[in-house]
């Protein structure tokens, strides 16, 4: 019989492919990979906050990512810099550190807030991320085509009457995702999960609906095959899957190249 560790680890594993995948293909499409960076790191304030008020990291860090995500949102719409990524970014880092270190008595690792450990993962936080995907998923189906103007053109989506709520939306449904990702592959790590599935089937899909399609397929194959191979060699479930992932993408482009050459 499977151990219950195992079990989470798996279900943890097969919810975080399908958010990486579906909210992965958003980032790309609309140029998102920096700032859903900045917000994956700005949730970090959040974790050093839950820790020093005694309560659960990951709870307190999905208003603190929707937090940071926002305010990024309202200060790279009025100045159209990037610089809001970094500074927010920065300074999520620097609250989740200045927070532990006021944190009394014992502080749990946190490092396995940082590069993930799927196998500590307990039953409660499967439910809590399974319930913050499907709230993903639903936001996503209900307005999937406002949703799809904006990622492509945003300026031809406000023209047609897509007003700028979708945009922050949008946002707040990375960070949503982000802290989904978290506590199975960490912070340094979740930039790589919404990337990377995306770009590995990019060529070979026809449309915004093919990509998220092939984007969860690949993404969940890919992490289960990743934490199988962790569980096998021992090593870091996070990094391990991200490693599968970014072989993969390579291979597929090294044959690109080749068949291109030829050709």
């Amino acid at each position: 019989m499977m151990y219950e560790f195992m079990q989470n680890a798996i279900l943890a594993t097969m919810i975080v492919g399908i958010i990486a995948g579906l909210m992965g293909s958003f980032i790309v499409v609309k140029k998102l990979v920096f700032l859903s960076g900045g917000i994956a790191h700005a949730s970090y304030g959040g974790i050093g906050l839950g820790l020093l008020l005694g309560f659960d990291p990951i709870y307190v860090a999905l208003p603190f990512s929707v937090l940071s995500a926002m305010v990024i949102g309202v200060i790279r719409r009025k100045t159209s810099d990037d610089t809001a990524i970094g500074i927010v970014w920065a300074l999520g880092m620097a609250l989740g550190v200045l927070f532990i270190s006021f944190a009394p008595g014992y502080v749990p690792d946190v490092s396995s807030y940082l590069f993930g450990n799927i196998l500590l993962i307990t039953r409660n936080e499967v439910f809590f991320t399974a319930a913050l995907a499907a709230l993903v998923i639903v936001i996503i189906a209900i307005f999937y085509e406002e949703f799809q103007l904006i990622s492509f053109d945003e300026e031809f989506a406000e023209a047609v009457g897509v007003s700028q709520f979708f945009d922050y939306l949008l946002l707040i449904l990375a960070a949503v995702s982000t802290v989904v990702l978290v506590r199975v592959v960490g912070i340094v790590l979740a930039i790589a999960m919404f990337t990377l599935p995306p770009a590995i089937v990019r060529g070979r899909s026809r449309g915004l609906k093919s990509m998220i399609a092939l984007s969860i397929i690949a993404s969940t194959a890919l992490s289960l095959a990743g934490l199988y191979l962790s569980y096998l060699l021992d090593v870091p479930s996070g990094a391990t899957i991200v490693l599968v992932m970014g072989a993969v993408y390579l291979i597929i482009r090294a044959f690109e190249k080749i068949s291109s050459s030829n050709g």
